[in-house]
Order: C-alpha cells, then structure tokens, then sequence
C-alpha cells in the first residue's frame, strides 16, 4: 500500500501551500497528478476520491478549509479511506492502523509548516496490518453491500434538540467514553451504551455499524462514535447512506460540524482529545444553536445517490 502516485486538490487552487506540498513529493520522489474540477461545492474533495476509487492514483491530497467536507463525502466513495488529520502524530497512525489513501487537510485550522509536517509523515508511513487488517477487513466487507445503485434519498436531518443518543467506541475509546456519559447524564440526555465496556481489543467498525443503523432507524435523534485518534471509526460510519460523521477534535471542529453539515455521528479520537476538550467539544455538539448549511448536504446527498445504497449490514461480531 506504498504511495507512489499522488493526487492533490484543493477547494483554493491558488492557495500558496500547494506549490509547497508539491516540492516535498517531488523531493520524495512521489508523482503527482494535478487533476482539473470545476468550481462548485465539494468538487475538489469528490474529484480526489474518484481517483482514488478508480485506482488512477494510490492515494490523494485534499486542502481545505476545516476538512470536515472531504472526509465526509470522500468516504462515500468505493475503496476510499479518506482520512481527517490535524497532526504528524495522526498522519502516521491513520496510514498504519486505518491504510489511509486519502488525506483531508483543513488549511484554515493548520500553519503552513504543519500541513507539510503531517503531508511527509502521511506518505512516508505504511499500513502495519496485522490485527489491524481485521478492522480493514470489516470495511471492505461493508463496501460490497454499501455500495451499487440504491432508490434516490434526500439527505437524513438531523433530530434537535437531541434528547436521545446512541454511543459506542471500541477499546481506545472507552476512557472517554465514560466521560461523555458523565456530560450527556448532566444535560439529562438518555443515551444507549453500545460498548465497548473495557479495554480489551475489539473491532472498531462493530460499533460504527450499530451507531448509524440507530441513527437511520429513528432509534437515535443522533450518534457519538470514539476510538484511539476517531479516524477508523469515522471512516467506517461514514459508509453508510444517509450518515454524515464528523470528527471533532476541538470545540471549533464541532461547532463547524452542526452548523455547516448538520453532522448526525460525532467522532472523537478518545487517545488524543484531553479531558477539558472533551467537554468542550460534547457541550458544543449538543447546543441547540442555529444551523446553516448550505448546498453541501444536496451535494453530499448526490454522491450517496450516485454511489450508495441502504444496506442492513453490519459485522457479525467484534473481535
């Protein structure tokens, strides 16, 4: 799963990061593909995932503002594990533990230094398989139902005020887990806990399953999914027509999150997020403020529609 053909968009094609991005693949001896995409909403993220999902690259690189768009809409794409990083750190655990092939990048959130520090430890990693391969495993036996041609859906509003919830979080997760039933029980929020209930090793996308069923189901107004960085399982809910996951690792991701893409699954790296910014963050995400996204659920709406169908799968255990 070495990188060796590498695709970049952006939703600024004149952003000066770009050229910098594209000297520091040279200098890895990566090629680059500069692929054209018309001006409209979300086209950068959707013309990297095609790549991507056609396999006329290895992977991609997708500069935006805050990211939250092409990781949603990247994921509902075949093939794709598009990956939201704010650091080296999760750059290089996401490409090992998740495999990685499409790196989202908010540009607006991160100096310039940064993103070409997160870039070279994204490229420079390798997927380390193992009891990893089992998780990466689950997701591609999901994509054979998720994906193929489904009857056409408006997108799936998200209930608010939210008075129920479904959580779940596989082993790295359960610390924070804990926390945020703490925070849901304090806004008198009935939740129901999916588990994990320790932290013996289980499989993310388990949870991510049950999570967005629930939520397409009716039995949740809303979901929360934590694991170690919130990348696997992000990518893993996200999989499922009619969900849009987003994960949050401060209070501005989650304040972004609500309010420009009614986000119905709440993500959260449960290793990386400290305890003060986890309540930030749930607080947030749980304020019933105002919301104003705009053409960006049509397009998120048209991509599953294209690419999607409704599915009752879900792994059949957790381990």
């Amino acid at each position: 799963m070495e990188l060796k053909k590498i695709a970049i968009t952006a939703k600024d094609k004149e952003c000066s990061v770009l050229k910098d991005v594209c000297s520091l693949l040279d200098s890895l001896h990566i090629e680059v593909i500069k692929p054209e995409y018309e001006p409209a909403c979300g086209a950068y993220a959707i013309r990297a995932a095609e790549i991507v999902s056609s396999g006329e690259a290895d992977g991609a690189i997708v500069i935006g503002s805050n990211g939250l768009d092409s990781a949603i809409l990247g994921n509902k794409f075949a093939s794709v594990r598009a990956s939201l990083v704010s650091t080296p750190t999760t750059a290089r655990y996401t490409r090992e533990h998740n495999a990685s092939n499409l790196l989202c990048i908010g540009a607006d959130l991160i100096g310039p230094q940064k993103l070409l520090d997160i870039v070279k430890c994204w490229v420079i990693s390798d997927f380390i398989g193992g009891r990893h391969s089992i998780s990466l495993g689950m997701i591609k036996e999901g994509e054979l139902h998720q994906f193929g041609h489904g009857e056409s859906a408006a997108a799936v509003q998200t209930n608010r005020p939210i008075k129920h919830i479904y959580i779940g979080n596989d082993h790295a997760g359960y610390e924070a887990k804990l926390q945020v039933l703490r925070i849901l029980e304090a806004h008198n929020i009935s939740y129901t806990d999916l588990g994990t209930d320790s932290t013996d090793i289980v499989r993310y996308p388990y949870y991510a399953a049950r999570i967005a069923h629930a939520v397409l189901d009716g039995d949740a107004d809303a979901g929360i999914a934590i694991c170690g960085t919130g990348i696997g399982i992000s990518i893993a809910v996200n999989k499922f027509k009619g969900i849009r996951a987003a994960l949050c690792n401060d209070r501005t991701m989650a304040k972004l999150a609500k309010e420009q893409f009614d986000a119905n699954v709440l993500c959260i790296g449960g290793k990386i997020v400290g305890a003060f910014e986890l309540e930030d963050i749930v607080n947030e995400w749980l304020a019933d403020s105002p919301r104003t996204p705009d053409e960006i659920l049509d397009t998120i709406s048209a991509v599953e529609n294209a690419n999607m169908t409704y599915t009752s799968w879900r792994p059949a255990n957790n381990v």
